[in-house]
């Protein structure tokens, strides 16, 4: 039988039910893999950066928050 262990953590005051996230990476580049990451399992996602204003960048990782 299997032995379930608690994980959660209050990581700056959020609380995840694990410490398990992906990093700012192409398999979380949209919102589609970010839901399939927390389906997964997944506590959450870290990005590298997030702003407010257009940006001129090609890349999907970078988007406009509004």
């Amino acid at each position: 039988m299997a032995i379930k262990k608690d994980l959660s953590i209050n990581f700056l005051g959020v609380e995840c039910e694990n410490p398990f996230f992906l990093s700012s990476s192409p398999v979380c580049n949209n919102a589609e893999q970010i839901s399939k990451a927390f389906d997964a399992g997944w506590a959450g996602i870290f990005y590298k950066t997030v702003g407010i204003n257009g940006m001129d960048e090609v890349s999907p990782r970078f988007d406009i928050t509004t």
